[in-house]
């Protein structure tokens, strides 16, 4: 009795040290922070979100996917707190990602990287949509997907390349998966900007 006891017990502390992470799970809570302009609401969910990834991924922290999707959490969280040290921690930790994998999570780091070179500030190593595209350009080769062709498609949107943008939006949405919950509320927000524009 005693070894099955032992037994289950070592199969149980080693299954946690190797669990990994729940990222369906970070993209669905993400996805549902889109265009949320509840501060407070949108940093304990960052928050939680945080605990949960320094929590879940305890056999590798020196993973692709770890240092990807801390590194969007935190650039979540320098969003919502206008946070310059925060941008900083964010660019390093995707820069780890990539150098580590950069297919990892569908190219999740890269695109990220994509979003941070066009809307951070150029006074803190951002603001430079030259790299910001080459970055997108990365991830779509990496892994053209819902989420890679979309924010390259919003970014040539907001350049004023509209007719290259809304392409990509129209091949985002025919990318989408209903088996996915983070990509249903996606399909959404990219429904309503080609409707916007083609309003």
């Amino acid at each position: 009795m005693k070894k099955i006891i032992l037994f289950t017990l070592v199969l149980f502390y080693s299954l946690s040290a190797n669990a990994a992470l729940n990222i369906p799970h970070i993209k669905l809570e993400l996805a549902k922070l889109e265009g949320s302009k509840d501060k407070n609401t949108g940093l304990a969910k960052c928050e939680e979100l945080m605990t949960q990834i320094n929590q879940e991924d305890k056999g590798d922290k020196n993973s692709a996917e770890f240092y990807t999707w801390k590194g969007i959490v935190t650039a979540k969280m320098a969003h919502y707190r206008k946070s310059l040290s925060l941008a900083k921690e964010t660019k390093n930790l995707l820069e780890k990602a990539i150098i580590i994998d950069e297919k990892n999570s569908d190219a999740a780091a890269l695109n990220a990287l994509g979003i941070m070179y066009h809307r951070v500030p150029r006074f803190i190593s951002f603001g430079d949509n030259k790299k910001s595209e080459e970055y997108f350009k990365r991830a779509i080769s990496a892994s053209s997907n819902l989420d890679t062709n979309w924010r390259y498609g919003e970014f040539l949107m907001e350049i004023g390349k509209k007719e290259e943008g809304l392409k990509l939006l129209k091949i985002a949405l025919s990318k989408a998966s209903q088996e996915k919950p983070d990509e249903k509320i996606k399909e959404k927000i990219i429904q309503e900007m080609i409707r916007k524009y083609e309003s």
